[in-house]
């Protein structure tokens, strides 16, 4: 099922980047650095060397269901997942209110990877 629903998510998340001036990891020559997807696109290069997120494997999604959820599968929500990165706060803040208003979009949890003080395991 992760596998399925990654195919979408990826989609939904290049839109949400494109719209919203998104940046994603690219490996070039053994350096990793973040490129605006909308000048990704246009790029057959770049576009094979974007470091889209793993899927979460089945062993770690049994061993997580069982050190942290009390073996309550429902709780758990990165089996398939990516992520956005932002030049400015005010793109973020614009992609969040897009999500904010996306009727298949339920937000569960943000994490603040800018605060000092963020717990970013």
């Amino acid at each position: 099922q992760a596998k399925g629903l990654d195919l979408f998510l990826r989609h939904q998340v290049k839109e949400w980047a494109l719209v919203c001036a998104g940046c994603f990891p690219v490996l070039e020559k053994g350096t990793r650095s973040f490129n605006r997807w909308d000048l990704i696109v246009g790029d057959v290069q770049k576009l094979e060397k974007v470091q889209w997120a793993k899927l979460k494997t089945s062993k770690r999604a049994i061993e997580k269901m069982y050190r942290s959820y009390d073996c309550d599968a429902s709780r758990l929500l990165d089996c398939c997942r990516q992520s956005i990165h932002f030049e400015s706060v005010g793109d973020l803040v614009r992609c969040l209110e897009l999500l904010a208003v996306d009727r298949e979009v339920c937000i569960e949890r943000i994490k603040n990877r800018m605060s000092p003080d963020a717990d970013c395991r």
